[in-house]
């Protein structure tokens, strides 16, 4: 029977010892901890107060244990908030969560506030934990990054805005483009190949191949052909110029080598440098096809 006695005191001895070791660890931790710690009995008095409240408050943390927070002299905003959020608590027996400013000697702060309900054995709430934590470097980014999106939004609104007028200007060109074109091709047809007509038949037949040429490129003349291969990265030659607008105008070989009088080896010399520069040697691609479609 003794024995079991001893047994019993050492092992209750043990259990008190490791409850005060873990107490002591918890007290550490709240002590340290950068939140603000108070524990509030039924009355709303102060049972206990982490060192932070010290540094919220300026006054020393023994002066707070027993009283209300009217009672220590808290602001009445103050402590009207607190004890609000502690009698939805005591009642409701949930936690909660809310924010509040508070003026402290840094100035004006934002505090994330936690009311939560601590509870007997017997499954009473006998006391409540309020702990806030200072989140105004939080709000902070929440402002900022809130500016920067209201700020891409009217960036992106005005991006759009010119976006479409951007549009209507270029349908503008493209539909006096279009009008010129018809003015130009107009003219040409009205007044040009009338003429043209007219010294065919009084030309000779080799003038009439250059006149036919004439007649041909005046057709083309709205089209970009002799802007796209006079471009600066095709390098053509002045004589590949014009040996690929003899092309588009459907002249073979033989008929270019006769025109232009030069030799039909010459010419297919031409057209080897032209496949070269416009990057069609070793395809299958028809010379001819391409230039008609240029």
């Amino acid at each position: 029977m003794k024995e079991t006695i001893e047994v019993l005191a050492t092992e209750s001895t043990q259990s008190i010892k490791r409850v005060e070791e873990r107490a002591e660890i918890l007290e550490t931790l709240v002590r340290h901890s950068f939140d603000v710690i108070m524990q509030f009995d039924q009355k709303f008095r102060f049972m206990y107060v982490n060192c932070q409240v010290k540094q919220f408050f300026r006054i020393e943390q023994g002066y707070f244990i027993g009283k209300t927070c009217h009672g220590a002299g808290l602001s009445e905003s103050f402590s009207s908030f607190v004890e609000d959020n502690l009698t939805r608590t005591f009642k409701t027996g949930k936690t909660q969560s809310t924010e509040f400013d508070y003026r402290t000697h840094a100035g004006m702060k934002v505090f994330q506030a936690s009311v939560i309900p601590e509870y007997a054995s017997g499954g009473d709430i006998v006391s409540t934990l309020f702990v806030a934590r200072d989140i105004t470097e939080r709000k902070k980014l929440e402002v900022a990054l809130r500016k920067m999106k209201e700020e891409f939004n009217e960036q992106k609104v005005a991006f759009e805005r010119k976006n479409i007028a951007l549009q209507e200007v270029l349908s503008h060109i493209e539909l006096e483009k279009e009008q010129m074109q018809k003015q130009i091709r107009a003219n040409v047809d009205t007044l040009l190949l009338p003429l043209v007509d007219r010294l065919r038949r009084k030309a000779q037949s080799v003038e009439k191949e250059y006149i036919d040429l004439l007649e041909h490129n005046l057709k083309e003349i709205t089209s970009m052909f002799g802007i796209k291969i006079t471009l600066p990265e095709v390098k053509l030659s002045p004589r590949e110029v014009e040996i690929c607008n003899l092309i588009k105008g459907g002249l073979t070989g033989k008929e270019i080598s006769h025109l232009l009088n030069l030799s039909f080896h010459s010419i297919e010399a031409h057209r080897r440098n032209i496949r070269k520069k416009l990057g069609l040697t070793n395809t299958a691609v028809n010379l001819s096809t391409y230039i008609q479609n240029v």
